[in-house]
């Protein structure tokens, strides 16, 4: 459900949002590509086909068609799903074909909605660097996952019950917010085959992949 915003401006493109859809004709118009939380497919189409009409809605056809789904089913590893119909396929492939179909043709404003849930790391790793390469596109991404914000965005913002509380490079926010700072974190292990060490690090690799500006200072057993 859309609501009303309380206040302020919403820009795009360095158009007032008020008036954007007015300035630009219709096929002008689609060159904001989203990916929403929830995934928008053709349930009853196959993955190719998604793909197709997509391409067709953005004004592709034939090679030039053929070759940009090609490109983009090999950085998602979609190829062996072509033919399937979407409703059969896993949710994590489902959530790469969403971001196929947002970026099949990069469009100058892209919005990306928690787009890495459920995609197997591969895939994942291929999509970060894809989107990092993009040019001439800004994107708008919303995650959780502070490594996620790291690999491909330029400027992290950081919201707090909808109010943006801090905005600039991964680097400065670090610098700033991480200095000093000590966060206890309790995490109850379960222990295979009384093997601690094995189990401490899996515990370890979990968090830095997660949060890897985070360090253990605290070896007590």
């Amino acid at each position: 459900m859309m609501e009303n915003r309380d206040s302020g401006e919403v820009v795009l493109d360095g158009i007032s949002i008020d008036g954007y859809f007015e300035q630009y004709n219709r096929a002008e118009s689609l060159d904001i590509g989203f990916v929403f939380q929830e995934d928008v497919l053709w349930e009853e189409k196959t993955v190719d086909q998604n793909l197709q009409l997509v391409g067709k809605f953005r004004g592709l056809k034939g090679e030039a068609l053929d070759n940009r789904m090609k490109i983009i089913k090999a950085v998602l590893i979609l190829d062996d799903l072509s033919k399937k119909l979407v409703k059969h396929i896993s949710g994590g492939s489902k959530r790469k074909l969403c971001c196929a179909m947002a970026l099949l043709i990069p469009p100058r404003i892209l919005f990306l909605d928690e787009i890495s849930n459920g995609v197997d790391p591969l895939a994942r790793k291929n999509l970060y660097c894809f989107l990092k390469k993009l040019r001439n596109t800004t994107t708008l991404l919303i995650t959780h996952k502070i490594d996620e914000a790291e690999k491909i965005c330029d400027k992290i913002g950081i919201m707090v019950d909808g109010e943006l509380l801090d905005l600039d490079t991964p680097q400065e926010l670090k610098r700033r917010h991480r200095n000093g700072t000590l966060y206890m974190l309790q995490v109850d292990v379960k222990i295979l085959n009384d093997d601690i060490e094995t189990s401490v690090k899996e515990v370890d690799y979990i968090i830095k992949e997660r949060m890897p500006f985070c360090n253990r200072i605290d070896d007590e057993g």
